[in-house]
């Protein structure tokens, strides 16, 4: 039941998702597969503009986390809460939540090249979106710099992105269109045909 409910969610068919989702969290048979409903019900939450609901979903799971000693699914968790802050506009409280992210990857995770990549991308827009532009650069070099040692074509088209916005902040937006379509190859090399279509919108849009 749980790949039917992420088939309807990888589908936007999120009305589906979420009726299979919540049958799995009410029954509650398998305890992985009640985690993973809980995870993409968070997911639809946020589409929702739910963000309370998001949050507590993902609270719970960081403590189920805490109490296992998971530190991966506990960075995940954190993530994810830092995501929901900065979603609903928190932008302070979402650069805590991606702070203490990066600690725990620091500690039990330090290979995790993807994960640093992704934790210090957000932290590098949400120094952007404060229009701390020297702050969102640094952290977007450290983005690239675990991104090329994932050697994650998505990840690097994601940092590729990161860097567009950048420019698109200071208004160069030649060098934005650069590094989108330095994104968009990387996207292309992943096959990822959703942020394919997403950063030739913003390319588009310049």
């Amino acid at each position: 039941m749980i790949n039917r409910g992420i088939d309807f969610f990888n589908n936007e068919k999120y009305n589906e998702a979420e009726e299979v989702f919540e049958k799995i969290i009410q029954e509650r048979i398998i305890e992985k597969d009640y985690r993973t409903a809980l995870y993409y019900l968070g997911y639809i939450m946020c589409l929702r503009e739910k963000f309370s609901e998001a949050k507590n979903i993902y609270k719970e799971l960081l403590e189920i986390s805490r109490v296992e000693h998971d530190m991966e699914n506990s960075a995940i968790m954190y993530h994810q809460l830092g995501m929901v802050e900065r979603l609903n506009g928190h932008l302070d409280k979402a650069i805590d939540y991606f702070m203490f992210e990066k600690n725990t990857r620091k500690c039990y995770l330090e290979d995790d090249f993807v994960g640093f990549s992704s934790n210090y991308y957000e932290l590098a827009l949400l120094h952007l979106r404060k229009s701390d532009v020297e702050k969102a650069k640094s952290y977007l070099d450290l983005a690239m710099m675990n991104g090329i040692i994932s050697e994650d074509d998505t990840t690097i088209g994601i940092c590729y992105k990161g860097l567009g916005d950048v420019e698109v902040h200071t208004g160069d937006l030649s060098k934005a269109k650069k590094w989108y379509c330095d994104s968009k190859r990387y996207f292309e090399n992943a096959k990822d045909e959703h942020k394919i279509k997403e950063v030739q919108s913003m390319i588009d849009k310049l």
